[in-house]
């Protein structure tokens, strides 16, 4: 099986969607950059499928940040075109039941760390100490 990785699964996708992620002025000079990816390896797949699915619908847009906030996939991008606003929603929808890390579905719920999406192996072998105990919890 294969785990999913920064450098094998993201670094690739800059490359190969790079026209989503800049803006040039028609000078050639660059106006807005990609920030960059700041979401778990496990996500890959289905940040590939969105970002698939916009170039083949040709929106005119650029991506600046794909992240994960509060546990949840965020894209901050700019365009005036609506037709991004459904794929990005099945994005997030899809990123909620994946895990952030490997990538394995169904989501495992954790009420205490909500802003996790881990599933069930990756939350037992996440460091106790970035988890957040419990209220009256010694």
């Amino acid at each position: 099986m294969h785990k999913p990785t920064y450098e094998t699964d993201l670094a690739t996708l800059e490359a190969r969607y790079e026209t989503l992620f800049t803006t040039t002025l028609e000078d050639g000079t660059p106006w807005l950059a990609f920030w960059g990816f700041e979401i778990g390896a496990g996500w890959a797949a289905l940040v590939s499928d969105m970002l698939a699915e916009i170039e083949a619908q040709n929106i005119d847009v650029t991506i600046c940040n794909i992240r994960e906030k509060w546990g949840r996939l965020d894209v901050l991008y700019w365009t005036q075109d609506a037709d991004i606003e459904p794929i990005i929603d099945r994005a997030e929808k899809r990123a909620a039941q994946t895990c952030k890390l490997c990538g394995n579905s169904p989501r495992f719920d954790h009420p205490i760390d909500w802003e996790l999406c881990l599933c069930k192996p990756c939350w037992n072998s996440w460091p106790t100490k970035s988890k957040v105990p419990l209220p009256g919890a010694d």
